[in-house]
């Protein structure tokens, strides 16, 4: 299963990240996860779906929130591959040095890259979570 193209056909718009949880290498994102596909307009109240997204193997991990008073939880949008290439590029060349290294991004690799922009604004920029690791899991819950 491709991630990015399963999470590309969802609008995170208006959904909420409830939890971040890091284990050593591993992190798990919980996303409480505004339903655009199954909610009508003016049908009260909102349908939400529990989204969890798992990394196996996290290689980066961003937070910024210039807004020091509203709130970083809620997402405005979803941004996929940021930065993703220089992870790659910079895990192939370490390969050709030691070529016994835990595989990454084979072929066989969930990787993921996303970077959720925030309703957080400062003056000049936007806030954001970026995630990018390998050995990544989707599921509803």
């Amino acid at each position: 299963m491709n991630l990015k193209e399963v999470l590309l056909k969802l609008d995170f718009h208006d959904s909420k990240i409830e939890q971040i949880k890091f284990e050593s290498r591993k992190c798990i994102l919980i996303i409480d996860y505004y339903n655009w596909e199954g909610n009508k307009s003016g049908i009260k109240p909102w349908k939400k779906k529990k989204l969890k997204i798992v990394y196996n193997h996290l290689l980066h991990f961003e937070f910024s929130a210039p807004d020091i008073i509203n709130s970083v939880v809620w997402v405005y949008e979803a941004v996929f591959d940021n930065q993703l290439s220089f992870y790659q590029t910079m895990y192939f060349n370490e390969k050709k040095k030691y070529p016994k290294m835990k595989p990454l991004f084979e072929e066989n690799q969930d990787f993921l890259s996303i970077k959720f922009n925030t309703t957080n604004f400062g003056d000049e920029e936007q806030g954001y979570l970026l995630f990018i690791g390998t050995n990544a899991s989707i599921e509803w819950i």
